[in-house]
Order: structure tokens, then sequence, then C-alpha cells
């Protein structure tokens, strides 16, 4: 960090310097021989305790007990901040230098790494129910817990999980979170995490909330918390800012698609092979170039997730993407599915050009409802749901949405901040190169 900042290349930031110099720490404990122990105590089976009658001398005994104690697991680093303060470009720099074999250690985004943890737990049910019959799916013996077995399994091999936007909206997640986490940091996982809250502040007013306390104490316990507390949105300001970012009508479609190479003759259908069976058709691709243009309805509007954007992504490394509207509340699942989207763009490297009704600050409309503000989900005076002020049934007709649903509402608007901030940077000119 010092030298990129002796070079010129990156401003100085007292927040930045701190973060940087706990993650220094820790990278010059992480490799230590802490790891190789602690995997050697979990292969080996328990001693048994000694008999009283053939107790050894208190120095024996001593001795005896430190052997079966387990080496100090390093804490972690939780970073948060709001968006474009350097969480993931100085993690990404920990990663990368971190003194542990490539094989041990993992970045990935937490999104996508809690839908991998499903797709496990679920084959794991599969295979048990195959091979054990029903009555497996009753075993209350925490041995048997599908969750902790996928955990065990995982941290066997991972002594560093690196996450980037840890946030906790879906319940699925906040269910099992902690008994995943738990085991993971028992067997001596070290995590490292960007996310726009604080701890505290995870799945907060989710459903079950109280529930998922538990799982806020632990990360506590395992994890460093460091607040950037910048106001500076480094992404901003990009060398060329919105250089291929379009708005306005007519002309803006005409950029991205002159963004695809050449004319739209050159772009024919392709199919991108999504996985589990599944394909997704892309009705304007020049696979040659690594090219596809998309409307956002296209995108957007269908019931599709981050696995069919990240299968995009690993096909296409310059994506066009035409008439993207201003979001709004109203717009909540094509709004989530933006997102991601850009997400997984951002993750994957790829160029982009857009052409839209508003430059990306204004794409957004805040995320609160009647007059903005921050979503609130509560109990009024009555014992009434109400969010941000109105009563519940008068936030359901305006919104035709769920009491759960709305719960992670309260996230969508760090999740916008988080997008517009990306999309400023994936259009800029420094970011294709030019």
């Amino acid at each position: 960090m010092s030298a990129l900042v002796s070079s010129g290349k990156k401003r100085p930031d007292a927040r930045q310097q701190r973060a940087a110099k706990l993650l220094t720490r820790l990278g010059g404990v992480i490799g230590g021989p802490w790891w190789d122990e602690l995997q050697e105590l979990r292969r080996s089976p328990p001693a048994p305790p000694p008999s009283l009658e053939t107790a050894p001398s208190d120095a024996g005994e001593e001795a005896q007990m430190l052997t079966q104690v387990p080496p100090p697991i390093p804490r972690g680093l939780f970073m948060h901040g709001s968006v474009g303060t350097g969480k993931s470009f100085l993690m990404d720099i920990f990663f990368a230098t971190a003194p542990v074999p490539t094989n041990t250690k993992r970045r990935v985004h937490f999104h996508e790494f809690m839908s991998d943890v499903h797709k496990d737990i679920h084959a794991l049910k599969q295979r048990d129910l195959a091979e054990k019959g029903r009555s497996w799916h009753v075993d209350t013996d925490p041995a048997n817990d599908p969750v902790r077995r996928v955990a065990k399994e995982m941290a066997g091999k991972t002594r560093l999980l690196c996450f980037d936007e840890f946030q906790v909206t879906d319940i699925a997640d906040a269910v099992i979170i902690s008994s995943l986490f738990s085991t993971l940091f028992e067997a001596g996982t070290v995590m490292v995490a960007t996310s726009n809250r604080p701890i505290d502040d995870l799945y907060k007013n989710g459903i079950n909330y109280d529930y998922f306390k538990r799982s806020i104490a632990m990360l506590h316990h395992h994890c460093i918390e460091f607040d950037m507390d910048s106001a500076t949105d480094y992404r901003d300001g990009a060398g060329n800012a919105l250089l291929h970012f379009h708005t306005g009508a007519g002309g803006a479609n005409d950029e991205v698609l002159a963004f695809a190479g050449s004319s739209s003759a050159r772009l024919s259908e392709h199919t991108v092979d999504v996985g589990f069976g599944r394909q997704l058709l892309v009705k304007r691709a020049d696979v040659s170039a690594g090219v596809a243009v998309f409307s956002f309805d296209e995108l957007c509007d269908e019931y599709l997730g981050a696995g069919d954007y990240r299968a995009v992504a690993r096909t296409f490394n310059r994506i066009g993407l035409l008439d993207v509207p201003k979001l709004t509340l109203q717009d909540h699942d094509q709004a989530r599915r933006f997102i991601t989207l850009v997400d997984e763009l951002y993750e994957a490297g790829c160029k982009l050009s857009i052409s839209a009704q508003f430059e990306p600050k204004l794409l957004f409309e805040d995320s609160g409802v009647a007059g903005g503000g921050e979503v609130d989900l509560g109990e009024d005076a009555g014992g009434n749901y109400a969010v941000g002020g109105q009563k519940w049934l008068d936030v359901r007709q305006a919104t035709g949405r769920m009491l759960g649903e709305l719960a992670s509402v309260r996230e969508l608007r760090f999740a916008f901040q988080r997008a517009a901030s990306r999309l400023t940077q994936m259009t800029s000119g420094e970011w294709h190169g030019e």
C-alpha cells in the first residue's frame, strides 16, 4: 500500500493505511505452523483422560494437558464502510500476497459462496436419502447435521476465506450461517470480509432476527471489525468517467452498438451453457470477439440469477446493455437482478457500455417509501407492522410486497450505492484501458 501511495498510483488515505497495517499483521501470522498443528490435532483421536490411579506428577499432567490444547487461531478482519472506499482493493492485495498455499485460500463474492453452500447441502441430503433412507433426516445428532458436514469438508482444505460484499438478506442464509461459520472458525478457517454494513447491522429487522444474534456474536469473536469511515468514493472520477455510459434518446443505443464492434449485422444468436442442464439464449452476440449486447428487459425482467450472469461474464468480456430505466421500490425484483448483474460483471472484469435514462448516481430512486429515507421495519404503538413511518397495510397496498420481501429492502439502498459506484468505474476510460 505504501509503495502505491509513494508511486502516485493511489492517494494517501489514513483509514486505508490503518486497514493495510491490520492486514499486514494478519499476513504475518496466517502462514505460521498453527494451521498444520490444528489439522493434525483434528485428525488424531482425543487422548483419554488419565485415571486417578495412574495420574502423572503435576508437571507431567500439565505437559499432557498442553498437548491437547488447540493452537490459537488468528482472528480475521471484517472491513465495512460506504462504497468505493477501497475495501475490496485492500482485500484483493491481501489475498494475492497472503503467505499460504494457493489451494488453501479462496476469494469469492459472498452471494456466490452461499449459493454454492446451499447446492452442496442439497446434494448431500439427496445422497443421504439414497443411501440411508428417510429416517436419516430426523436424526438429531449434530455430527450428522448436513450444514456442519459441508462446513467440515470445506474447512479441512480452506485456511483463508476472503468474502466480497458480506451481507445477509435471505432467511435461508440467516438460518444456516451460525452452524456453517462456527464449524469453519472452530476448524481454523480465517475470514477476511468486506461489507457495506457493520456486523451489528447484518440482517437487521430480518425475520427471526433474534436467532441470528448468535451469528453476530460469533463474527465479533472471530473477526476484528474495522470501519473504513470515508466519505470519498475512489471509483468516482475515474479516468474518462462515464465514457461508456450513455444517456439520452436515440443516439445512446447507437453508441452501445458501436462499442460492440460494428453494425448489428455481425451479431447473431448464441446459446450459453449455465450449468445444471440450463442454457441461456443470447440474441445478439459475436462469440469470436467476446461481445454480447442485451436489453435491460432480457436480463432483468426474466427469472435469472447470479449463475446466469456469471455464465455471461465467463463467455463474453465486452457487454453492451440497452435501455436501462430508473429503478424504484416498485421495481424491487428487477433492481435486485440488475445489482446482481453488475456485481458479477464487475467481479469478472468485464468491459461495459450502457444506454440509460439517467447517470449512475441518479439511476436508483431511494429505496425508502413515501418520501425516501432509511427503510426501518418495526412495530407501531398499536403493534402493527410499520415501514418507514407508514403502517404495514398501507405499504403492502402501495408496493405489493410481503413482509418477508420488505425485510431485505433496507439493504437495497446500500446495494444501489455500490452498483452506481461500480458502474461509474466499469464505464470509465481507465477500466477500458483507453
